[in-house]
């Protein structure tokens, strides 16, 4: 089953209940002048609440890596999904992205989440969420209360299934789902990083609160770090690795993402309901 460690680049933050402010001194803004909060200032998480985003595609072509868990009796299966977005074509430019906030909801699969903020998804013309079941962010309370996750849960007819899985634990006849679970954002001391203890291919670090490009409020700032295929990273352009940038608002959740891939810019998301 998945696990968390943590990559101690500075500091670790020692106890999260007294939120992100004491990070102040360390940030590239007026920390200062800043209130930091908690975290869960930061996750829109009101019914009702609707996320418009737009997203720009560049000349380099934007891709995914997903490491995605297929449970098996007391274990689970997991599978490194890599590609290219399916609504990803030669003459569009633009997406838009719309979500919407259903509300608390149960996880159903064994994720060990027994619930989070339920999203329903309106509207995805780049196709970063067409194969979900349902998607959520949750609290992960098994990590101390400071790490938020998004979860996508997945029919057991998912391309990424091995066939020889499915056809061993009869998945098609099962009510078990897959999932991703990969992390959101967290709290941290900037230059904290989390990652996933198995394979090392998704990093998430805590860069500190800076002002969001195009807009003028500050947000925190996490940077993603993909790994490329350790074989084939190098000769097949969605296998290779790449870098997101992202910034989360008080009160709005995430407003800003920036995917780059050997330097180049490949995609942008800016929130425009703001």
């Amino acid at each position: 089953m998945k696990k968390i460690i943590f990559i101690i680049l500075i500091a670790l933050w020692s106890c999260a209940s007294d939120g992100i402010k004491d990070q102040a001194d360390n940030n590239n803004i007026n920390g200062a002048d800043y209130d930091f909060g908690k975290l869960t200032d930061y996750i829109p998480n009101e019914p009702g609440t609707i996320l418009t985003y737009e997203i720009t595609r560049y000349e380099q072509q934007a891709i995914f890596c997903q490491e995605i868990y297929w449970p098996e009796k007391n274990d689970a299966q997991v599978v490194v999904a890599r590609g290219v977005f399916n609504g990803d074509t030669a003459n569009k430019k633009k997406f838009i992205l719309v979500l919407k906030v259903k509300g608390e909801s149960p996880i159903q699969s064994s994720v060990g989440i027994p619930s989070g903020t339920e999203l329903i998804i309106l509207r995805d013309d780049l196709g970063i969420y067409e194969k979900a079941k349902q998607l959520f962010w949750a609290l992960d309370n098994k990590k101390d209360n400071f790490i938020w996750d998004e979860i996508m849960t997945l029919n057991p007819n998912h391309v990424s299934l091995d066939p020889r899985i499915n056809s061993r634990n009869s998945w098609a006849n099962t009510k078990n789902l897959g999932y991703t679970q990969k992390i959101f954002c967290f709290e941290g001391m900037p230059q904290t990083a989390l990652t996933v203890i198995e394979r090392k291919i998704d990093i998430l670090m805590f860069d500190g609160v800076f002002k969001v490009p195009g807009l003028n409020i500050e947000g925190l700032k996490f940077t993603r770090t993909i790994e490329p295929d350790p074989d084939l990273g190098k000769s097949i352009n969605f296998m290779g690795g790449y870098q997101e940038e992202s910034y989360f608002a008080k009160n709005l959740g995430l407003v800003y993402l920036k995917q780059t891939i050997a330097g180049k810019t490949s995609m942008v998301w800016r929130r425009i309901n703001i």
